[in-house]
């Protein structure tokens, strides 16, 4: 290998390992402004919108959100409420209590003396509440009001799920504009959400059930939204309405089933449709997303189920897969609700909360061992057969997590050889957390096909640019191959995908169950 063959391999090794930490980061921060911290001097450094905020005792992220939290609501605050009698305690004195308690019972698990300890449902709420506001902070602006009215008791419900739904936008990359709240001329929606990508904007509001209703916690009456349906439509909404209500139901997990109410409430934003109406004309349509947060319910203890379902009021298209008979129909109804797809997408996989500055995982940042990460590209040395270690170059590799090792592809001399490496119990956690990128590479493991577009996206990921003669050959037998012709690359590509991915869905366990494209509610 020549002296420039060796700095083109080391320069496409470390464009790899760039993407490889960004799909990383984003898998943990989501997909709006990163996380901006430095060490110096001993002391963490992290930027919250344009400010420089530092401190000697952060070592994980949560340690910082913990004590952002408490700078907003202020420690003359806290004082006041822990002085005052339990039941008049405002709700975040309680998760502090019992977040505190389990860290001073918890022993250090990790290098750094770093702690872990059990995710109650206290501890879920208040690095939630401590994320969306820093989310909110560092993507858009975090309003003095916001605060106040978080430190209401009486208001502290509603203000939690707004600042909830503004951390799930930033999350999911859109840009985020707070409507005037000096205005009281007209109604106003909480804010208007600009996705960064395509420009298109909505107007979002976000309604939560009391918790003093009968509907809320555990009552025996089932969960309905559509007197918080009729308020969010009533606002005056200048862009595309997105509605977000939360049924503050106390829900246990049901391994891995929808929600209970899942259904009753699908129905119930059908009858809307057909009865609603909004100063006696009818009602305008909305993206309409119900969810429970089940953790708010459970504070002491890990066991709590949270969900979200999603409905398109007066929306034909939306879900994704509604009045689709064909999976091609479904794909161009995702491409007209793109945003919306992706806001779901977001809520789905950026739920986590980072647990480090850097999106390593703790395993990794906090390792108690040195271990040299094996990745795709190093250069190795490895035994041949009646030969001293010879230098091979690992090309491609796979965990073996039964056996706690890796079976490395390797190159040397022109020809390749397998080898198996040992992993250290670090090695396998940090796996197990991030196995897509596990070998410094982007190498997805393991796709799971829920749904008939995740068959499409899996074809589309070899064959959307795959040239016009090539998908010509490929469908020449086709009954319409002469109207096929006139189709565009893109128009051929996708009429393709959908083929094949029909083929794959209708094979698949799931598709022959359903005998229909259209998704089903398992």
């Amino acid at each position: 290998m020549t002296f420039d063959d060796e700095m083109q391999a080391a320069a496409e090794r470390a464009v790899r390992i760039h993407d490889a930490e960004e799909y990383r980061r984003r898998l943990s921060q989501g997909l709006g402004r990163p996380i901006i911290s430095a060490e110096l001097n001993g002391a963490r450094g992290i930027i919250v919108g344009n400010r420089w905020l530092t401190s000697k005792n952060w070592k994980t992220f949560p340690d910082f959100l913990i004590q952002y939290l408490q700078s907003l609501f202020t420690e003359e605050w806290i004082k006041l409420q822990e002085g005052l009698p339990t039941s008049d305690q405002h709700p975040l004195i309680r998760w502090l209590d019992i977040v505190k308690r389990a860290l001073r019972d918890a022993r250090p698990t990790l290098a750094a003396g770093v702690r872990s300890a059990q995710l109650t449902g206290a501890a879920r709420a208040l690095l939630s509440l401590a994320y969306d506001l820093y989310l909110c902070a560092h993507n858009a602006t975090l309003q003095d009001i916001l605060i106040k009215r978080l430190r209401s008791k009486t208001e502290f419900e509603g203000a939690l799920y707004e600042t909830y739904v503004i951390g799930w936008f930033a999350k999911a990359g859109f840009h985020i504009q707070f409507e005037d709240e000096g205005d009281t001329l007209r109604t106003h929606c909480e804010f208007t959400a600009t996705h960064n990508e395509t420009g298109k904007r909505f107007s979002v509001e976000a309604k939560s059930i009391n918790s003093s209703s009968l509907r809320a916690g555990a009552g025996e009456k089932p969960p309905s939204i559509r007197r918080k349906l009729i308020e969010a439509l009533s606002k005056r909404a200048d862009h595309p309405r997105m509605i977000f209500i939360d049924l503050n139901r106390a829900e246990r997990p049901t391994a891995d089933a929808p929600p209970v109410w899942e259904r009753d409430i699908h129905m119930e934003v059908a009858r809307c449709e057909q009865d609603l109406t909004i100063g006696g004309a009818p009602a305008p349509p909305a993206y309409v997303f119900s969810t429970n947060r089940g953790y708010l319910h459970a504070l002491e203890g890990p066991e709590w189920a949270e969900f979200a379902i999603a409905d398109g009021f007066k929306i034909a298209d939306f879900p994704i897969g509604k009045g689709c008979s064909t999976i091609l129909e479904m794909h161009r109804a995702r491409n007209r609700n793109i945003e919306v797809y992706w806001l779901l997408q977001a809520g789905f996989h950026y739920n986590e909360i980072p647990q480090t500055f850097d999106g390593k995982t703790a395993e990794e940042a906090f390792q108690t061992a040195s271990s040299k990460r094996i990745r795709i590209g190093d250069l190795i040395r490895i035994p041949l057969a009646d030969e001293n270690d010879v230098p091979a170059l690992i090309v491609d590799a796979v965990v073996d997590q039964g056996n706690s090792n890796v079976l490395a592809t390797c190159k040397t001399d022109g020809q390749y050889v397998q080898v198996i490496l040992p992993l250290s119990e670090v090695e396998l956690a940090i796996y197990k957390r991030e196995p897509d990128t596990f070998f410094g590479v982007v190498k997805p493991t393991n796709r799971e096909m829920r749904t008939p577009l995740d068959w499409f996206d899996f074809v589309a990921s070899s064959y959307s640019t795959a040239r016009k003669e090539t998908l010509l050959d490929w469908m020449k037998a086709s009954p319409n191959i002469t109207d096929l012709r006139l189709l565009s690359q893109e128009q051929l590509a996708e009429i393709y995908c959908d083929r094949v991915a029909t083929s794959f869905w209708k094979n698949s366990e799931k598709g022959k169950r359903t005998q229909s494209v259209a998704p089903s509610s398992e």
